[in-house]
C-alpha cells in the first residue's frame, strides 16, 4: 500500500517491506522525523536508487527507510516534483 502524501518533503520505504525484499540499506546523516502524532523519530538508512513499478509504470527513487506500520512506501514531495503531473505550489494562499 502507498499514500502519496503532499505534507511529507520526503518519500519512505517500511522497514517491514524492506525486509521481505533483497536489498540491503545503506547508513545516511541521521534525520529527524516529525510523524502524525507531532512526535519525533530518528531515520539514519536509506535505500539508494530503488526501482519499483505499478501499473506498468516504472520508477527509479531514493527512499529513507522508516519504521512505517500502515503502509508499505510514503511517496512524499521529492518523488511528486520528479513524476507528478499536477502542479503544487508552495506560495499560494487560501
Amino acid at each position: 500500500m502507498i499514500l502519496l502524501d503532499s505534507g511529507s518533503s520526503t518519500s519512505f520505504i517500511s522497514q517491514h517491506l524492506l525486509s521481505q525484499l533483497s536489498v540491503i540499506p545503506v547508513k545516511c546523516p541521521s534525520l529527524a522525523v516529525k510523524v502524525a502524532n507531532g512526535e519525533f523519530m530518528q531515520c539514519s538508512a536509506q535505500l539508494l536508487a530503488a526501482v519499483w513499478t505499478i501499473q506498468q509504470h516504472q520508477f527509479i527513487h531514493d527512499f529513507k527507510v522508516f519504521p512505517i506500520t500502515h503502509y508499505d512506501m510514503i511517496l512524499g514531495m521529492d518523488w511528486l516534483q520528479l513524476f507528478s503531473p499536477m502542479k503544487v505550489d508552495w506560495l499560494h494562499r487560501w
